[in-house]
């Protein structure tokens, strides 16, 4: 599995809840603008399995500062799916 580093602008972050034969399982979605990107969508989510992180995005970042983190990657569908590792500041 690759590991990256991403730096965007953190435009916020969120908990959705999925259920699934009966058991619910809830993740923490962070949304990142990169304004650089040569993509055409610039929106990049990762989403991390510690729903408990969300107390410190709130409290260590406004929507707009810049947010660096290294995440795993997979990609299905030519489309990428990252998972947060750590976050770098």
């Amino acid at each position: 599995m690759p590991l990256v580093t991403i730096e965007g602008v953190f435009m916020g972050a969120s908990v959705k809840t999925s259920s699934y034969e009966g058991k619910e399982k809830s993740a923490l979605y962070i949304d990142l603008y990169q304004p650089d990107s040569s993509d055409s969508e610039k929106m990049v989510q990762v989403k991390a399995d510690d729903v408990s992180l969300i107390n410190v995005l709130n409290k260590d970042f406004a929507m707009g500062s810049i947010f660096t983190c290294s995440v795993s990657v997979n990609a299905y569908k030519n489309k990428s799916y990252y998972k947060l590792l750590k976050i770098s500041s």
